[in-house]
């Protein structure tokens, strides 16, 4: 592309006399005159086949031959080793030297090794033929240097022929005998046989040739019969004349006593006397640019006629003063037969540019012809351009005619192309025929740029190929140029360009409304087609075409100078309709409008010169919150980068700052558009208070995905590895493997290993917290909520009225705490399931929520929380599924849950236990609060997400600790106290170890505490081990909370110990011995030591919690009869109202009535206050009543449990009833 330069138009061609006369000799030339030469041609050919002569084959038919040439033998694909010119170098070398033992002794064969040693010594000869590496070529080079030495010894033209076979035949012997030497004889093999099989048709044609006297006998062939069967290329003119045989078999009986060798031979005799004496008639030196030209071409063609001569064995002396084969115009016949044969071939869809017959037909008669290399590469231009233009010649096959032309131009790659050297009229053929090429592909291009703006535009590259390729490269460039007025060809394809885009852009502005129906989004859409069209064609044509002509950049000044006028005549003319309908533009419309012009008066300035000429600050100064509503929503957008560039390191550890760097560039971007609205300085501080609201709005979004993204990584980080390569059937079965190695010993305890990267993420959440509540405390959030309630008294605490917010559509934000499930269906082989439940929205059919999975429990608790945000009453699907790791998971049971905010409008939380469509049921809690657009309840709504993800990575980290704390404190470790003296276990599975417990009796013998506590010394050495792993990565904080998490587990273990859960079902489990109740106290007590550590770990506040005090009371019921337990039932009903009532908040104060709501977590301060004052407010009674009745339910007392539970069921549903009733009357 870069051959492309702008030059003033210019006529150097000063020949166009003589390339007129080349044309009117075209016109004269008819088919039949051309069918009649070119049969003669074919008759020769014919009679001097080798099965007639014993000679080789005069002409090769390879692509190549249409050049001037030897004849060729043909080895297929086979190629030689890149050492054979070295090879054949040392080889003849010695030959010279006389070095070694050699069966070349004749000096005429020794002449013409050394003459190819000659030519192979050439730098350029020895690098082609080891590019090449084809056989043929050594070979047809060995042929052309015996014939120059053969024609310098003055050899008859008969003997030569025969001579020339034998030389070829030793020397082809010569380079197999090389190849064998080298080694070469396996992996050349293939080549090898291909050569002895030439070696020996050679010797065969050759006949009986003896070396002494140099000479050959001749050996007669068979007799040619004539018959056009037999001719293979006079049969093959039929299709290209449209003869049939019989036509040309009349034409080969009419001139096959004429069409002889010696007819040959004599014209070929007179061509050289006339090109010796600068008289032949078609090739003159006025023909010629230069006399060094019109040299070369004469040494060239004498070499070629001299060649040729050699080839007969006529000896013919017979002298002609006209020529028989060769035609009185040989240019323009030769052009005639290239157009038939080219047309021919296209038509019948040949692979290549030219089928073999085509080249046979082409080389027999340009040979004969005298036509040189270079007319014969202008004739093929020539044809092809015609044809071109024509449409005959398909664009595709453009490179490969010129790649043809330049293959024929070289001689089959025996010459430089130096068009200088070439005929004035073969020049000024090639030359125009660029240029019809040239005009043509512009033609092409400027069609496809018409089609710029489809989906699929035709692609232009193939078409800048063809040029850059055939054209630009091409050494006549400089002369195509001085022809074609290229920089008007570029103006007219910017035209094109222009042109183009105006009519797009006719079509976009014809979409557009021209009366009061226009819209904003109107003339968003017609920016948008613009800037997408622009950004389109800016990525299909990144560069200039042919390096001046920059479509992309034409058609965007033309989009956009057009543009920036008719869109402020849009904005006036929409405004105008509006203001007539007193209807306001819609907040969102103008500010997405606003950002697009923007958007188009910064891509305006970048193309253009001057101003835009829109002020569009003028006319959307009003609109300028869309500026923090854009913040808003981009806020979510920096949470996934910061995560994705995490790596969960923290970022001084030294230092103390336990944090990654994704919490602290998360809330530095957060902090950044927060700084947007104070670098506005704006003087309304109602405007302030609302753009802060705003913000934070997607402030609390950005927050809430942070935590949600985390946590997902926190819990993949957290699944053992080892789940599916492991051999147990659960993770329970794993972990009491563990555990059963530990109590015996006989493997090393391996606590589990919490990695820093999860306990980083864990700290993140926590820095979320504390940052965001900086956050809140510089801005000041109840200031401004006071600042927003001023600005109209009737809109309740928190509202704004605006006329953007005045017909919002009120949202509501529902809390949905999965708690437990009872009696679940039994999914497994072992009579249990590995459940966990799913949260799906039947309208959207999008999850809300999953729990994790509890492994083999038909009586799960999750205490999971989800949430939704609904405009009205919405259907849920809770589903119970069985996860099965090796193939799909089971349904276990689903129900349906309505959340109708009419229902929950006094946001107290509500229990609903939901009947399985299998069996049992499941227990959901649900609140529900409206969502507000104050600055307070985003605050409250992202500090309480990130409390409950604080809550809930917790949970699942202790849950990585409670099958081993379960399997510790089990029954079948107090068995193993009360019974000792049984043998360690073989094999470790559930009927192994019931076995091993039938098979042994209670001991008498009385156990001290610390005989207790040593039976789960490896609990403690466990949990020792994993808090102090947790201590490396944890702050202190976290790591209080862990432990005190991980102390709710110890508790709900004991307590599973002495009693089932309670439940109106059948339980197998029994009530304990008083031995083992004391073995439970005594674990509790030293567990409770063990967890304070003298005040390292969590207080004895925190310790002493309501489930601690309740275990702690088990034992006053314990011993009590079935009598009296019910007896202490009844007495208890009072209290189970009461506790029913607190939980219920009837009579409660407001506080305590919204401790779970978003408001009540707008700050950490908040929150802090009002744990303190509901610890002051509400001290629960311990559930004394549940105790009884798990301890009736363990005893059999299923009738009275049954009772009890719906009598407290019937008393919710009516508490929660008269909730509803009291907040209605408020």
């Amino acid at each position: 592309m870069s051959a492309i330069r702008r030059k003033p138009v210019g006529d150097p061609l000063t020949t166009t006399r003589r390339h007129s006369r080349v044309k009117s000799g075209i016109s004269r030339v008819t088919e039949k005159s051309l069918f009649d030469q070119v049969l003669k041609v074919c008759v020769l050919s014919y009679r001097c086949e080798p099965r007639f002569r014993g000679g080789g084959k005069r002409q090769s038919r390879d692509l190549a031959s249409l050049a001037v040439s030897d004849p060729t033998p043909s080895f297929g694909d086979q190629k030689l080793p890149k050492e054979a010119p070295k090879l054949l170098q040392q080889k003849l070398n010695k030959l010279a030297l006389n070095q070694g033992s050699s069966d070349i002794t004749d000096p005429l064969v020794r002449r013409c090794f050394l003459a190819f040693y000659a030519l192979l010594l050439d730098p350029d000869f020895s690098r082609r033929i080891k590019e090449n590496r084809r056989a043929e070529d050594v070979v047809m080079f060995f042929i052309s240097s015996s014939t120059k030495e053969l024609a310098k010894s003055g050899s008859q033209p008969a003997e030569t022929k025969r001579l020339v076979n034998y030389f070829t035949a030793t020397f082809v012997k010569f380079l197999i005998a090389t190849l064998r030497e080298a080694g070469f004889e396996s992996s050349c093999a293939s080549l090898i046989r291909q050569l002895q099989s030439y070696e020996s048709k050679l010797v065969n044609d050759t006949g009986n040739l003896g070396e002494s006297n140099g000479s050959a006998s001749y050996s007669a062939g068979l007799t040619p019969t004539f018959d056009v069967a037999d001719i293979h290329l006079a049969k093959s003119l039929g299709p290209y004349f449209l003869m049939s045989d019989s036509l040309i078999q009349k034409g080969v009986s009419e001139i096959k006593d004429t069409a002889t060798e010696q007819a040959a031979e004599a014209d070929l005799r007179l061509a050289l006397d006339q090109l010796k004496q600068d008289r032949f008639p078609y090739y003159q030196r006025q023909y010629f640019g230069s006399d060094d030209a019109y040299q070369d071409y004469k040494n060239r063609a004498i070499e070629a006629v001299q060649t040729q001569l050699a080839g007969y064995g006529a000896q013919s002396s017979t002298q002609s003063t006209t020529y028989y084969y060769i035609p009185e115009d040989p240019r323009a016949y030769g052009r005639l037969l290239v157009k038939i044969c080219l047309s021919h071939d296209l038509k019948s869809k040949s692979d290549t540019l030219l089928s073999k017959n085509s080249i046979a037909i082409l080389t027999e008669c340009f040979n004969l012809w005298q036509i040189p290399s270079s007319t014969r590469a202008a004739l093929v231009m020539d044809v092809c351009q015609e044809l071109l233009k024509l449409k005959e010649l398909p664009i595709s096959l453009i490179e490969d005619s010129v790649s043809f032309i330049s293959h024929v131009g070289r001689e089959n790659g025996k010459r430089e192309w130096d068009t200088s050297l070439w005929p004035v009229c073969d020049r000024e053929v090639y030359v125009l025929g660029l240029k019809e090429v040239l005009v043509f592909v512009i033609d092409l291009i400027s069609g496809c740029i018409k089609s710029i703006y489809e989906q699929k535009p035709p692609s232009i590259g193939p078409y800048l190929q063809i040029l850059g390729e055939c054209v630009f490269c091409s050494s006549e460039w400089d002369r195509v140029e001085m022809i074609v007025d290229m920089p008007k060809v570029f103006d007219n394809l910017s035209l094109v360009v222009k042109s183009v885009a105006e009519h797009k852009y006719d079509e976009f502005i014809d979409a557009i409304p021209r009366d009061h129906t226009l819209d904003p989004l109107h003339i968003i859409e017609l920016a948008d087609r613009i800037i997408s069209s622009a950004e389109r064609l800016q990525k299909r044509y990144k560069r200039p075409l042919l390096e001046h002509v920059p479509i992309a950049l034409i058609a965007a000044k033309t989009h956009f100078s057009l543009f920036s006028v008719d869109s402020q005549s849009m904005f006036t003319h929409l405004m105008s309709h509006m203001t007539a309908r007193h209807e306001e533009p819609s907040y969102d419309d103008m500010t997405l409008l606003y950002k697009k012009l923007c958007e188009i008066r910064e891509l305006y300035v970048q193309v253009l010169p001057g101003k835009f000429p829109f002020d569009l600050e003028a006319a959307f100064v009003k609109y300028i919150r869309r500026h923090v509503e854009q913040s808003a929503t981009l806020a979510t957008s920096w949470v996934d980068p910061a995560i994705d560039a995490d790596k969960w390191e923290p970022m001084d550890e030294g230092e103390g700052i336990m944090y990654s760097s994704s919490v602290a560039d998360m809330f530095t971007s957060l902090g950044t558009a927060l700084a947007i609205i104070s670098e506005l300085h704006w003087d309304n501080p109602v405007h302030v208070a609302q753009f802060y609201t705003t913000l934070m709005n997607g402030v609390s979004v950005a927050v809430c995905k942070y935590a949600s993204r985390v946590f997902q990584l926190f819990s993949e980080e957290l699944e053992l590895e080892d789940d599916k390569k492991v051999k147990y059937k659960s993770r329970q079965e794993k972990w009491m493997a563990m555990a059963k190695n530990a109590m015996a010993g006989s493997a090393p305890l391996t606590p589990y290993q919490f990695k820093k990267t999860t306990c980083i993420k864990l700290n993140d959440i926590e820095t979320a917290q504390a940052k965001l509540d900086e956050i809140e405390a510089q801005l000041d959030s109840e200031k401004l909520a006071k600042v927003l309630e001023g600005v109209n008294t009737n809109a309740g605490p928190g509202k704004i009225v605006t006329k953007d917010t005045t017909n919002k559509k009120r949202a509501y934000l529902f809390t949905i705490r999965i708690v437990q499930a009872e009696n679940l269906k039994a999914c497994d082989m072992n009579g249990l399931s590995d459940p966990y439940v799913t949260l799906v929205d039947q309208a959207t059919r999008k999850q809300i929520g999953k729990t994790r999975t509890i492994f083999e429990e038909l009586n799960p608790v999750w205490d999971e929380t989800f949430e939704i945000a609904t405009g009205g009453p919405s259907w849920l699907t809770a589903t119970v599924w069985d996860e099965d790791s090796l193939g799909s998971h089971d349904l276990c049971g689903r129900a349906f849950l309505r959340l109708d905010p009419a229902a929950f409008g006094d946001f107290i939380a509500q229990d609903y236990w939901l009947d399985l469509d299998t069996q049992g049921k499941l227990l959901v809690n649900i609140t529900m609060e409206s969502e507000r657009d104050d600055v307070r309840f985003y605050f409250g709504k992202a500090l309480r997400t990130l409390v409950r993800c604080e809550n809930d990575m917790i949970k699942v980290m202790v849950d990585k600790l409670t099958a081993f704390i379960q399997y510790s404190l089990s029954r079948e470790t107090m068995k193993s106290l009360i019974s000792p003296g049984r043998g360690k276990l073989k094999e470790f599975n559930m009927e192994s170890v019931s076995s091993w417990l039938s098979s042994t009796s209670i001991s008498n013998v009385p156990l001290t505490p610390t005989m207790i506590e040593d039976a789960i010394t490896p609990l403690f050495d466990y949990l020792n081990e994993s808090f102090a792993t947790l201590a490396v990565g944890l702050t202190d904080e976290i790591r209080l909370k862990v432990m005190s998490r991980t102390w709710r587990v110890v508790l709900t273990t004991l307590t599973s110990l002495l009693l089932p859960r309670l439940s109106y079902k059948r339980t197998s489990k029994t009530q304990l011995s008083a031995k083992e109740v004391d073995i439970v106290f005594t674990w509790l007590s030293s567990l409770r030591d063990f967890f304070h550590h003298d005040g390292a770990g969590p207080s004895l506040e925190v310790l002493h919690s309501q489930q601690y005090q309740e275990l702690m009371r088990v034992p006053v019921y314990y011993d009590l009869s079935n009598e009296e337990l019910k007896d202490e039932c009844e007495k208890l009903s009072s209290s189970t109202f009461k506790a029913l009532q607190d939980k219920t908040y009837v009579g409660l104060p407001e506080l305590i009535k919204r401790k779970n709501t978003v408001m009540a977590h707008r700050n950490r301060t908040v929150m802090r206050k009002q744990k303190e004052r509901i610890r002051n407010a509400k001290r629960e009674a311990p559930q004394n009543e549940d105790i009884i009745l798990c301890i009736l339910r363990m005893r059999g007392e299923l009738d009275f449990v049954a009772r009890r539970i719906k009598q407290k069921e019937r008393l919710q549903q009516t508490l929660a009833t008269e909730s509803l009733v009291a907040k209605g009357r408020k």
